[in-house]
C-alpha cells in the first residue's frame, strides 16, 4: 500500500513539474515580443546554435590548455632560477600568494629539479609558447569571425598575434595572481578588489576584442561583452579560491594528476563559453541596433 502512494505521489509531482515546465516555456514566448532583454536572450540562444558555440568553446579551451603545457615548462624555469638565486625562495613565494600546503609543496618539489636544467626549460617553453600563442590566436580569430557572420580571411602572421595572445594570457593570470594576493594581505577590501578587478578584466577583455574581428563596429559597442567578460571572470575566480581550491587539493590527492587535469579543462571550457558569448552578445547587440536604427529611418 506505501509503495502504491509513493508511485501515485511520484507520478503527481511530475505531472505538476511538466505543467509549470509549459507554462514557464509559454510565458517566456509570449514575453518575447514585448520584453527586450528576453528577446535578445532567445536571439543569442539561436546565434550561439546557429554557429555551433559549443564546438568553438571547446577548440578555444583545447587552445587554451595546449598554451599551457609551455607555461608549466615556463614556470618550471623561473622556479629554477628562483631557487638558484635564494634558496626557498620559490616556495616562500608560493606562500605568500596564498596557495594550498599541497601546490606549496608541488612548487618546491619543482624547483628543486628545476634547477639543473632551467636554461633548456627555459628555451623551450619560449619556443612552446610562440607556436601554442600562435595557435590559440588562429583560434579566437576564426571564433569571432563565426560570431559576426564575416568572411573568412588569411590569418595575419609574424610574431605580433602569438605575443598578444600570450601577453593577455600572461595579463590575466597576474590580475588573478594580484587579486588573490590582496585579499590575503587586506581581507577587509575584498568588495574594493573585487570591482576593481572586474574593471581590469573588463578594460584588458576589451582591448582584445578591439584586436579581433568585428566589422566595422566602433570600439564602444564592444563594452557589453568585455563587462560580461570580467564579470564572468572574477565570478570564476572567487568561486575558484573560496570553494575549488579545496576540491583540488582533495581531488589531487584521491585521483592524482587526472583530477587536477579534469578540473582544469572544465575552467578553462567555461573561461571559452565566456569568450564565445561576449562576442555573440556584442554581435547581437549591434545588428538589433542597427536593424532599429532602419525601421526608424
Amino acid at each position: 500500500m506505501s509503495r502504491w502512494r509513493t508511485r501515485s505521489r511520484l507520478r503527481a509531482a511530475d505531472r505538476a513539474l511538466g505543467k509549470w515546465t509549459q507554462a514557464t516555456t509559454a510565458s517566456w514566448d509570449e514575453s518575447r515580443p514585448a520584453v527586450r532583454g528576453v528577446q535578445t536572450i532567445f536571439v543569442i540562444r539561436s546565434r550561439d546554435r546557429a554557429v555551433a558555440g559549443n564546438l568553438l568553446a571547446c577548440a578555444i579551451a583545447y587552445r587554451l590548455f595546449f598554451w599551457m603545457l609551455p607555461l608549466a615548462l615556463f614556470v618550471s624555469a623561473g622556479l629554477g632560477f628562483a631557487e638558484a638565486s635564494a634558496s626557498g625562495q620559490s616556495k616562500r613565494t608560493a606562500a605568500d600568494l596564498g596557495f594550498g600546503k599541497s601546490v606549496v609543496s608541488v612548487v618546491a618539489s619543482a624547483s628543486n629539479q628545476a634547477q639543473r636544467s632551467r636554461w633548456l626549460l627555459l628555451v623551450v617553453a619560449v619556443v612552446g609558447l610562440y607556436t601554442a600563442g600562435a595557435a590559440g590566436a588562429k583560434t579566437l580569430t576564426a571564433v569571432h569571425r563565426f560570431a559576426w557572420a564575416m568572411a573568412g580571411r588569411e590569418p595575419t602572421r609574424g610574431p605580433l598575434p602569438p605575443a598578444l595572445f600570450t601577453g593577455v594570457s600572461f595579463a590575466i593570470i597576474g590580475l588573478a595572481a594580484g587579486a588573490q594576493y590582496l585579499r590575503r594581505i587586506a581581507p577587509g577590501f575584498g568588495l574594493v578588489v573585487t570591482a576593481t578587478i572586474v574593471v581590469a578584466y573588463a578594460a584588458l577583455w576589451l582591448a582584445a576584442s578591439i584586436l579581433l574581428p568585428h566589422g566595422d563596429v566602433p570600439w564602444t559597442r564592444l563594452v557589453p561583452g568585455a563587462l560580461l567578460v570580467g564579470t564572468g571572470a572574477e565570478l570564476m575566480h572567487v568561486v575558484s579560491v573560496y570553494y575549488l581550491s579545496g576540491k583540488l587539493q582533495s581531488s589531487s590527492e584521491l585521483y592524482g594528476g587526472l583530477g587536477v587535469a579534469a578540473a582544469v579543462l572544465v575552467g578553462l571550457y567555461l573561461v571559452a563559453r565566456l569568450i564565445v558569448a561576449a562576442a555573440l552578445l556584442n554581435a547581437t547587440l549591434w545588428e538589433r541596433a542597427e536593424a532599429r536604427l532602419l525601421s526608424g529611418a
